[in-house]
């Protein structure tokens, strides 16, 4: 087995990612069932199955089995943003990064039970409470300062940041409609969002 392993590096990689999503969801079930605060490192590792060694290659902390994929895919979605044409209103040029990262992941069942789970633990544990809305702060003013590049400006003004604050706004919504629809498509979340918002 071990030969088979070093000489199929795609073999290698599928068990690597394999144990990472062990981890995360084991640590995710562990958190909403207890409580973030309550489970410790040494717990998650236990309950994989793996030693303690082996989570640290995965994960730097048991804060970065939340934060690691959040920050993924927020880089993922700020490529999309800053590759939008000038053209398009922040609104649009937002609306489209938000597909292009969703898209990928439509009909992942395992992907979309983490990201449930993930996404109550933010809105609901406590000790995640702050860490969520500082999150949503910075995510903002990014939005702000992207908004401000496209426009031509060095700074944001008022007007990217209305445009940031609504963004992040219909984005909890959407999130919140996701939430309540297991299974529906999250593209077709965010267009009818945007598509309401538009017909104002």
């Amino acid at each position: 087995m071990a030969l088979a392993e070093r000489s199929d590096p795609g073999l290698r990689e599928r068990k690597k990612e394999a144990t990472q999503m062990l981890l995360r969801e084991t640590a995710l079930r562990l958190f909403s069932e207890r409580g973030f605060s309550a489970v410790s490192v040494d717990e998650i590792a236990t309950t994989a199955d793996v030693s303690r060694s082996t989570f640290f290659r995965y994960f730097g902390s048991k804060e970065a089995v939340l934060f690691d994929e959040i920050d993924e895919t927020g880089d993922a979605f700020l490529e999309h943003l800053k590759e939008r044409p000038l053209s398009e209103t922040p609104w649009q040029a937002f609306e489209k990064a938000l597909i292009a990262i969703s898209e990928p992941h439509e009909g992942d069942g395992q992907k979309d039970k983490q990201q449930r789970m993930l996404d109550e633990l933010l809105l609901n544990d406590p000790a995640l409470h702050g860490r969520r809305l500082a999150m949503a702060e910075r995510w903002t003013d990014i939005l702000a300062k992207v908004f401000a590049r496209r426009a031509g400006r060095t700074e944001p003004v008022l007007e990217d940041r209305l445009a940031a604050s609504t963004c992040m706004a219909v984005s909890e919504e959407i999130q919140r409609v996701w939430r309540e629809n297991p299974g529906g498509s999250t593209t077709k979340m965010i267009e009818k969002a945007f598509a309401t918002l538009r017909a104002f």
